[in-house]
């Protein structure tokens, strides 16, 4: 990708093989690296991962691999002969394919096309993103990192090219405003060797941060505005708005907006989750990612017919809704083996009905008082601004999980 760099860059290698081996040969691997960095002087040295070729014709994500090696792990190689990095599973391979089918190189073996498949970019998007998380809390130590990270990243996100970090930098000097010309100027100068120290202070860097971050947020939604059900919600552009939306009462566009932003933010965390990543568990007690997510969706429902036709759930809908709504026991063993979709288009119809329903009403609607909770008085507004305060709630709790997912 013609962004090498002897002294930032280590050398990603991926070896497809079609069958499993034993673990002592992959131990004596890991020694010939270790003498393979040695010789050649690779600062970062060498990443390689071996994965079976079944993998690489019907992928899985994320995806297992037979042996790893990089720096993180080559202290223990060396101190530890019974070390062994392998038979676990690596989110981070799929964005391995991608770089792979769209610009690797074959060093021995069949072309690459013979042997990998292109995957869904959101398994790539998932993990490019990654790279830039902790951007506000890194940038100023590492600028030189977080500034080209956060460049290709955008790229990838606005034009779904994949670049270097160097060819990441180059792009953004012509779209990014004249004023963080010398950020990017003087990381790439930092990158290529013809500077040695970044002289950047701290605002400018996370001025530089801020911008980028919100422009990739923005080019994300565009991603993922399809998954978004509504024509409210298509319109990215005021979804930092809390405004008057067309056909709507004012008060009522206003509690839609906020509603609109929460469900853009929580479809943003989930992003891409696989099948097993919606089911994990993270103890016997906890709620996994897609039990929360059909919560929302119970939620919601529940308090459109609470709030519009004044009834409670009947058989059918508590049949259908039960186990979405109380969650625990009930829920880890009535709501798995979905993929995200399922969770998105429950989600979306249920959205959907709510905005139709809000046609109906007025904001004189939202005033109306009944007894609620505890035997004291709510009106409408306090219950659905409960609803999607329900859902950011639980959104951090999904956060936590998903954390855990790449721990």
């Amino acid at each position: 990708m013609g962004g090498f760099n002897p002294g930032h860059s280590d050398i990603d290698l991926l070896i497809i093989v079609k069958e499993k081996h034993e673990v002592d040969t992959y131990k004596r691997i890991a020694s010939q690296l270790i003498l393979i960095e040695e010789e050649l002087e690779i600062i970062k040295g060498i990443e390689l991962s071996v994965v079976l070729e079944s993998y690489a014709d019907e992928f899985v994500y994320p995806t297992p691999f037979e042996f790893h090696f990089s720096a993180f792990h080559r202290e223990n190689y060396k101190a530890d002969t019974s070390y062994f990095c392998g038979g676990f599973e690596d989110p981070d391979i799929a964005a391995h394919f991608t770089l792979i089918y769209d610009r690797g190189v074959v060093l021995y073996g069949k072309p690459i096309r013979d042997v990998f498949k292109p995957i869904d970019k959101q398994y790539f998007i998932h993990s490019i993103m990654s790279d830039i998380e902790g951007t506000l809390e890194g940038i100023a130590d590492n600028p030189e990192y977080y500034v080209l990270n956060l460049s290709r990243t955008l790229r990838y996100m606005k034009e779904s090219v994949i670049s270097s970090k160097r060819e990441g930098g180059e792009w953004a000097l012509n779209v990014v405003p004249d004023q963080y010309a010398d950020v990017i100027n003087q990381c790439l100068a930092k990158y290529n060797g013809e500077m040695e120290y970044i002289e950047l202070n701290n605002q400018i860097l996370f001025d530089f941060a801020h911008y980028m971050l919100d422009e990739i947020e923005i080019a994300s939604s565009r991603q993922i505005k399809s998954s978004i059900g509504g024509k409210q919600m298509l319109d990215m552009d005021k979804i930092y708005l809390i405004t008057d939306i067309p056909g709507y009462s004012p008060q009522i566009s206003r509690l839609l907006s906020m509603m609109n932003y929460a469900r853009f933010t929580t479809l943003q965390v989930v992003n891409s989750l696989s099948v097993d990543q919606l089911d994990f568990l993270m103890d016997p007690e906890s709620n996994s990612i897609g039990a929360l997510l059909l919560h929302f969706a119970a939620v919601e429902y529940v308090y459109q017919v609470y709030t519009f036709e004044k009834r409670e759930l009947n058989e059918e809908e508590e049949s259908r809704w039960g186990a979405a709504l109380n969650l625990g026991e009930e829920g880890r063993a009535g709501i798995r083996g979905n993929d995200l979709d399922f969770y998105l288009n429950n989600l979306n119809e249920v959205r959907n009905r709510t905005f139709e329903l809000f046609k109906t009403v007025n904001d004189d609607w939202l005033e109306q008082e009944e007894e609620f909770w505890n035997e004291k008085q709510a009106n409408h507004y306090f219950m659905w601004f409960h609803v999607f305060e329900d859902e950011i709630n639980h959104r951090g709790q999904i956060r936590i999980i998903k954390k855990r997912l790449t721990a």
